[in-house]
């Protein structure tokens, strides 16, 4: 049932969401509403079958086609069963509804009975099939969409699909997009996702969390980027737009004279004056944005923290250890918050703690530090 009061799609509403309840999910374009909920279920086992409503031409497409059948002598119409429907009973399924509030007139009604009665022409679905939907803003008049009929939005639970800069850096992380993507965006949230609302225009390029993929898909394919700067501009633009592009290239060139992090965690002992100075230079949200890259990187190299090679390991730990004295109690506090998490679910933060104990008394004063400001 759908709520005056705003409410944000988390994962923790999926878990505890029964099978039975509709899920619609609003958001504007390029944010990922597709990708997460293909991955999260498929992740879980459940086979995931999209449906682009807005390409769907008729109800058949859902449906199925017409055939005769013979019941007790009797000549009847019934519907052939469509490829996509689960044919074991058991089976996991997540029925992913596209583009809900872009389909035909006579789809909606085809979904009616789908979402309410979980059943399509008289056959039911599998108990563990979940239906879940998708939405842009019908707010947001750029888009060409309908309003949902009443009736049709009371069958579902309806969540704003917001996800956060951290939630998505999680996700381009475990994609491995290309770090000078995953770097930008640290650094300039604005560029993630486009406008809103009266801001939002037709016939305009804007950057989205789908984009920058694209962009990253691209850039692995570039051997050297300081060569490539004008031809980039020419690509990028067409992807995320004129501003977004402009800041991209600065950035670019700002990172070549900036501090490289495999350079950093390998040699930050031998070039420590050289490294002080630069990190003296930055900003606090440089300095923040720096400590991702370097999770980033023993996430990439945990092989070498946890292996048997401990002299090469304790090496690049103790540079971190140097790295961390270089740094403000704030930058320093942040970084301890991402080790934090990464120690919940990774094995090499446990190997850091252990060639360096330092590093933990360090993190140990800096939370606590936090919590009694707090």
């Amino acid at each position: 049932m759908c709520v005056k009061k705003k409410n944000t799609m988390s994962n923790r509403i999926y878990d505890l969401t029964p099978t039975r309840q509709a899920i619609l999910l609003k958001g504007i374009h390029g944010i990922g509403k597709s990708e997460t909920v293909s991955s999260y279920w498929s992740e879980r086992g459940y086979r995931v079958i999209p449906f682009f409503l807005g390409q769907m031409s008729d109800a058949g497409d859902v449906l199925g086609l017409p055939k005769i059948s013979v019941v007790d002598g009797v000549e009847v119409t019934e519907f052939k069963l469509p490829i996509w429907w689960p044919r074991n009973p058991d089976e996991k399924v997540v029925l992913f509804l596209d583009e809900l509030n872009r389909a035909k007139p006579e789809l909606m009604q085809v979904i009616m009975d789908l979402v309410l009665n979980r059943k399509l022409a008289g056959k039911s679905l599998p108990n563990e099939c979940r239906i879940i939907a998708a939405i842009n803003p019908p707010e947001d008049s750029v888009y060409d969409v309908e309003d949902l009929n009443p009736a049709l939005l009371d069958r579902f639970n309806i969540y704003d699909f917001q996800p956060s800069f951290d939630e998505w850096i999680d996700y381009a992380t475990k994609k491995k997009l290309n770090k000078l993507v995953i770097g930008f965006c640290s650094r300039n949230t604005q560029h993630i996702d486009p406008p809103k609302g009266e801001a939002l225009k037709s016939n305009t390029i804007y950057p989205s969390r789908r984009s920058w993929e694209r962009v990253s898909e691209i850039l692995d394919n570039v051997s050297d980027v300081r060569n490539d700067y004008e031809e980039i501009a020419n690509i990028l633009m067409g992807i995320v737009g004129t501003s977004a592009t402009s800041k991209f290239l600065s950035y670019m060139r700002e990172n070549d004279k900036g501090i490289h992090v495999g350079t950093l965690i390998t040699k930050f002992k031998e070039r420590r004056e050289e490294f002080e100075l630069k990190l003296s230079k930055m900003n606090i949200q440089d300095v923040i944005s720096l400590n991702r890259e370097i999770i980033f990187w023993f996430n990439d190299n945990a092989e070498i923290i946890t292996g048997k090679n401990t002299s090469v390991a304790s090496q690049y730990v103790n540079n971190l250890d140097m790295y961390l004295n270089a740094i403000s109690v704030e930058a320093m506090a942040e970084f301890f918050q991402l080790l934090k998490a990464e120690n919940a679910t990774k094995a090499w933060p446990k190997s850091v703690f252990q060639l360096n104990r330092d590093i933990g008394m360090k993190m140990v004063d800096v939370i606590r530090g936090e919590k009694a400001k707090k």
